[in-house]
């Protein structure tokens, strides 16, 4: 029995670059010519409230009963292989959520789209956690080469998530009573979660593992017209403009440290004074869930 894979694009208003645009058709076109069983239906909403356009493309989604859900948002520069690794890996390996990665268009600091939650004892967590009404999360800033990781938050980019998760989530979640896709709002009024935390979050609640290969990876286009990758954040990070604080919406005043998996660590003259060592986050070691070589 064929499958179908829907990919969403809630444009924001934006429209894509002749680049993205040839892109996003090879990858297409990939996908197609490998598996030409493979429904393939595609949805875009243009909204000035990127989580709106999920949810109406989520529902379109849900009419035609898709499989899959693939958001690939308007300025994502994708490499031809792209759309068919993320299947062909979650297919094969029975996940229902699978990533690429990405950088944020901040040509100054452009980090992964990673997140993890702040442990307990991260210095300053306890005077933010009175101005937020749920989970803290913080950016992660080093990850190990082409391997899939589990983290607890990833943008949507350009992620495929199995339909059966998000009606699971959409069934079963108590927490929100708006659409899956939202942004969630603190008691100081303040956005706390984005709409890719907020459903990374959801998800989680509902036994679902947030998961990213970190060998499959996209541009993602600035507004200076550069096209953010891998290449400019290692150069950025050498140059030590990328600081291991906390999420971009938190105060830079209240830092900790993300460390990850392959034992990568940022140099200490960069560390705040009041940082507290602790051990890498392990849910589960990330040879087993690596790729071979």
């Amino acid at each position: 029995m064929s499958e179908s894979i829907f990919i969403a694009t809630p444009n924001l208003s934006k429209v894509r670059s002749e680049m993205a645009c040839q892109h996003y058709a090879y990858a297409l076109m990939a996908l197609g010519r490998k598996y030409p069983d493979i429904e393939i239906k595609t949805g875009t909403s243009i909204s000035n409230v990127l989580h709106r356009g999920y949810n109406t493309i989520y529902q379109e989604a849900k009419k035609v009963d898709a499989d899959w859900f693939l958001t690939l948002e308007a300025d994502m520069i994708v490499e031809g292989h792209t759309f068919i690794k993320l299947y062909e890996i979650a297919k094969e390996r029975g996940f229902d959520h699978l990533a690429a990665l990405y950088f944020e268009n901040n040509v100054a600091e452009p980090k992964p789209l990673l997140s993890e939650l702040v442990p307990k004892d991260a210095p300053g967590r306890q005077e933010w956690q009175k101005l937020f009404s749920g989970p803290l999360y913080r950016n992660i800033v080093t990850f190990p080469e082409n391997t899939i990781v589990e983290v607890d938050a990833t943008g949507l980019g350009c992620t495929l998530i199995r339909m059966d998760a998000l009606r699971d989530v959409e069934g079963n979640s108590t927490e929100f009573e708006e659409d899956i896709f939202h942004t969630h709002f603190t008691r100081s009024g303040l956005t706390e979660y984005s709409e890719d935390i907020a459903i990374s979050y959801l998800l989680q609640m509902q036994g679902y593992k947030i998961l990213v290969h970190t060998g499959i990876q996209c541009g993602h286009e600035s507004r200076e017209a550069l096209v953010i990758d891998e290449g400019h954040y290692r150069k950025q990070f050498e140059k030590a403009q990328i600081t291991p604080d906390w999420d971009r919406n938190f105060d830079r005043t209240v830092q900790g440290l993300a460390l990850s998996d392959d034992g990568y660590t940022i140099p200490v003259d960069r560390l705040p004074e009041d940082y507290i060592e602790r051990e890498p986050k392990r849910r589960v070691p990330h040879t087993e869930w690596g790729l071979d070589k």
